[in-house]
C-alpha cells in the first residue's frame, strides 16, 4: 500500500466515523461527500461503506508501519524502545479517535469476524518485532517465539487498551505505568539469558562428572 492511498483510507475512514458517531445518515454518498471520494474509489478501497468502520484497527497498524519505514534509527533501537513505539503509536492513533475506541472496541473483540483482522495485524507486529531481534537469548528464541506466544502478547496489548480506556489519570499516567512495567517484564524473559547459562551449567556438570554436588542436586534434579 502506497503512503498517498494509505492516507486516503485514513481520510475516508475518519470522515465514516465521524458520521458515525453524529446524527447524519451512515450512507455511502454521506462518506463520500466527507471523505472528498468517488463512489468507485471507495468500493475500490473497501468494498462497500460497512468494511470502512471495521478498517479503522487494522488501519492503525498500516499506519505505524508507514511510521517505523520512515525512522532512520528503527533498526538501532532496543527491543524496549520498539516495543514501546509500538503500544504508544497505536493509544496515539486511537486518541484520535478516542469516542469511537470507547464505543466500539469492547465489541470488535467480542465479534471474531472483526476482530481476527486487527488481532492477526497486531500479532504479526509483535512476530516481526520478536523475531528480527538479534538480543533476544537462544532458548527463548527457541521456546517461545511461536504463535502461542504472540497470540498471548495480542491478548495483553487488548488489555492495555481496555484499561487505557477507563484511565482516569492524568494524561494517563497509570496506562504508561503499566506499559512501562508490562514491556520491562517481557524484555527480561527474552532478552535475560539465565536459562541458556543454566543450560550451559548443567552441561558442564554432566560432562565433568561433577553431579555429586550439593548445587546440581538441589537445582537441577
Amino acid at each position: 500500500m502506497t503512503n498517498e492511498t494509505l492516507e486516503q483510507k485514513t481520510a475516508v475512514i475518519d470522515a465514516a466515523i465521524a458520521l458515525y458517531l453524529s446524527d447524519a445518515e451512515y450512507t455511502v454518498k454521506n462518506i463520500c461527500q466527507r471523505g472528498k471520494i468517488s463512489q468507485s474509489e471507495l468500493y475500490k478501497l473497501f468494498g462497500n461503506q460497512n468494511r470502512v468502520l471495521r478498517q479503522f484497527y487494522p488501519n492503525c497498524v498500516a499506519r505505524y508501519r508507514e511510521n517505523i519505514a520512515m525512522m532512520d534509527d528503527y533498526d538501532s533501537m532496543s527491543l524496549s524502545e520498539k516495543l514501546e513505539n509500538f503500544i504508544f503509536v497505536m493509544l496515539d492513533f486511537f486518541q484520535e479517535q478516542r469516542a469511537f475506541v470507547e464505543k466500539t472496541f469492547a465489541k470488535m473483540l467480542a465479534m471474531r469476524t472483526a476482530k481476527a483482522p486487527f488481532q492477526n495485524t497486531v500479532e504479526d507486529v509483535f512476530r516481526t518485532i520478536l523475531e528480527n531481534e538479534k538480543d533476544v537469548a537462544f532458548l527463548q528464541r527457541t521456546f517461545l517465539l511461536n504463535f502461542l506466544t504472540y497470540d498471548l502478547l495480542a491478548g495483553e496489548f487488548f488489555s492495555l487498551v481496555k484499561f487505557w480506556l477507563s484511565d482516569d489519570s492524568e494524561h494517563y499516567e497509570k496506562t504508561m505505568a503499566y506499559a512501562d512495567k508490562l514491556i520491562n517484564f517481557l524484555t527480561e524473559i527474552l532478552e535475560v539469558s539465565i536459562v541458556d547459562k543454566g543450560f550451559d551449567l548443567a552441561k558442564f556438570v554432566v560432562q565433568h562428572n561433577l553431579r555429586h554436588l550439593p548445587f546440581y542436586n538441589r537445582i537441577f534434579k
